[in-house]
């Protein structure tokens, strides 16, 4: 399955992703990110990554809102 994602600037430094699950994330700075949720499976997730890591970007920290499939899938 191919993952697209596209980061949208919400305010200041909160973002989200779009994808097959939208997936939040807030720069730490430093070239450090919280995600917000990791999405609906493990290759999503590693897209995901994979994106981030092209902006420079490295996931320093994980923030589940909730524990329904859509939300944690991607955390490993």
């Amino acid at each position: 399955m191919d993952f697209k994602y596209d980061l949208i600037p919400l305010a200041g430094r909160t973002y989200y992703m779009t994808g097959f699950t939208n997936v939040g994330l807030y720069d730490l700075g430093g070239g450090e990110v919280c995600l917000i949720d990791t999405g609906n499976c493990e290759e999503a997730a590693q897209a995901m990554l994979e994106h981030l890591d092209r902006r420079g970007w490295r996931v320093r920290c994980v923030l589940n809102t909730h524990s329904h499939a859509d939300h944690i899938y991607g955390n490993a």
